[in-house]
């Protein structure tokens, strides 16, 4: 016994390095597979971008699990997102209902009838969608200046576009939604 008393006094330094090191790996292993159930049902505003006559009330249902991206991996989401009723859809995972998003919180997303863009708050708290015009070669664009947008939580125009303004300006600074 005093032998594994003298060991364990004369590497002491090194035994509470590997137990930090023990406690770090688990602790990152349990918060890596952490997962949070995701269940909103709220209203929104689709608008169009500089026309402040434009606002018609959206509702948007959210239900699905939500995992945070560690170690430079996306987070993601996987689960149902409904539009007025619309079934969308992830363009990360064709037609899946996988969504990833960057370190801008941006993602991918698609319904019949469009595609665009979705910006997401901390956990879908706030969302704003840009809306793509799709031509008739299939090719998408947006603008700033007269494209259209859904936001949620939101009642009226105003709060609509400073939730985009909010959610946008972590990936374009400059951009400024009337």
């Amino acid at each position: 016994m005093p032998k594994f008393i003298n060991y364990i006094t004369s590497n002491i330094r090194t035994i509470i390095v590997l137990c930090f090191l023990l406690f770090l790996a688990i602790y990152s292993t349990y918060k890596y597979n952490q997962t949070y159930e995701i269940q909103y049902s709220y209203e929104g505003i689709k608008y169009q971008a500089n026309n402040l006559n434009s606002g018609t009330p959206v509702s948007i249902e959210i239900d699905g699990v939500y995992k945070k991206g560690y170690f430079g991996n996306a987070d993601t989401f996987t689960g149902n997102i409904l539009i007025d009723g619309a079934l969308c859809y992830s363009q990360y995972r064709h037609k899946s209902h996988e969504y990833a998003f960057n370190n801008y919180n941006m993602g991918l997303i698609e319904a019949e009838g469009f595609k665009g863009d979705l910006f997401i708050g901390d956990m879908f708290n706030e969302i704003t969608i840009e809306l793509h015009e799709i031509d008739t070669k299939g090719l998408e664009s947006f603008s700033y200046m007269n494209g259209w947008l859904i936001s949620a939580l939101s009642s009226n125009r105003e709060q609509a576009t400073q939730i985009s303004n909010r959610l946008i300006q972590r990936l374009h600074k400059d951009i400024i939604i009337e």
